[in-house]
């Protein structure tokens, strides 16, 4: 059989593929497929999207209306002192109950007895002559459970010093050294002097947080000769923002129990022991600040102290202190993010057996890897 010159053309065109028009066509037809999935795609997720913001659009019209009605609630205020309060207890209560701000706009000496904020309550300071208001009292008791949110802005709240006299201590049992007598060094102890009707005290703290309180401090100077400072205890969450504690506070924050601490900008100077003492099996994170002229800028103790709940830093600074920059005793680890340690009498970091400061470099302020640790 004879091929015709039209086959033998459409065999030759044949053997070199689909024409450039089929090609077109065909990845033409291949990207239609590819835009169909993609919008079928795209609508499951605005039918997602939408099914989504059906639930959470009145989630956030009741958050909005809770909190315009929180600020409405607190925008009213009433003034200590003035003449419609007998005391700073009766206008802290009048106050809570009332949802009402109470401003500080005087200085103010406080009676003796401790005042004690147990209900969702604003202190706010009105500055005096270009300065923060002085509230000098014993000491302000926050207590109550999680329910119960305080803030407290703008005071300087002195404490009534101690006399180091008065303070129970186990100074005096040490003066005995012969391990035999055991009942001489008890009769010196603290419980044994109160058993006998001495009039021996125990170190109060000027700001003493108990419960599970949320509880909100900023731009406040706290200072008191012999005192604590502020002590976190129980199950109470706190943060502090733009904090000084200073002249002769023994201790300027301790953080105990199962509390939870965040501090940033947070200035602890001349503390007698040390400027943060830490032993809680919540949280703590002293995020930037500077602790110094302290004997030992923190103190760290015991296992429930670890390296994923004790943080320090990235900003954290700490100087001049006569013994160590930071001190763990008893199985206690911590994290450093970063910062500097300097001109500490006894050496940057002490960290006794078992003992760890997670991302400390020996030798430079600066850490380079988390995975090196002192031990």
């Amino acid at each position: 059989m004879v091929q015709t010159g039209a086959a033998k053309a459409e065999g030759k065109q044949g053997s070199k593929g689909p024409s450039p028009e089929k090609q077109e066509l065909v990845a033409q037809r291949a990207l239609a497929a590819q835009l169909e999935d993609e919008i079928l795609r795209l609508e499951q997720e605005i039918s997602s999207e939408r099914s989504r913001q059906e639930k959470v659009d009145p989630m956030v019209l009741e958050a909005r209306s809770d909190l315009e009605a929180e600020r409405l609630k607190w925008i009213d205020r009433y003034q200590y002192p003035s003449g419609d309060f007998q005391s700073f207890q009766e206008a802290v209560d009048k106050s809570a109950v009332d949802g009402r701000v109470l401003e500080i706009v005087a200085d103010a000496t406080l009676e003796s007895e401790p005042i004690v904020l147990r209900q969702p309550c604003r202190l706010l300071g009105c500055l005096v002559d270009s300065r923060r208001p002085v509230l000098q009292c014993n000491k302000l008791q926050i207590k109550g459970d999680k329910d119960v949110d305080i803030w407290i802005t703008g005071l300087e709240i002195a404490g009534f010093p101690m006399n180091e006299e008065e303070v129970t201590n186990t100074r005096e049992m040490r003066t005995i050294t012969d391990k035999y007598q055991q009942k001489a060094r008890d009769a010196l102890s603290p419980s044994a002097k109160r058993s006998r009707g001495e009039d021996v005290r125990c170190r109060s703290a000027i700001l003493e947080l108990n419960g599970s309180v949320e509880f909100h401090i900023s731009d406040c100077v706290i200072h008191g000769e012999g005192r604590h400072g502020i002590e976190a205890g129980g199950k109470c969450d706190m943060r502090g923002s733009g904090l000084e504690l200073t002249e002769g506070l023994v201790v300027g924050i301790s953080v105990l129990d199962e509390s939870n601490v965040f501090l940033e900008r947070a200035h602890v100077q001349n503390c007698r022991c040390e400027g943060v003492h830490v032993a809680t099996a919540g949280s703590l994170r002293f995020e930037c600040g500077t602790i110094g002229n302290c004997e030992d800028g923190f103190r760290i103790f015991g296992e429930q102290c670890t390296s994923s709940n004790i943080m320090l830093g990235p900003d954290a600074t700490v100087h001049d202190c006569t013994r160590h920059g930071i001190r763990l005793n008893i199985g206690a680890s911590a994290s450093w993010a970063g910062g500097k340690i300097s001109s500490c009498n006894s050496g940057a970091v002490h960290a006794q057996t078992d003992c760890m400061l997670d991302g400390w470099q020996e030798g430079s302020p600066y850490p380079e890897s988390s995975s090196k640790k002192v031990k």
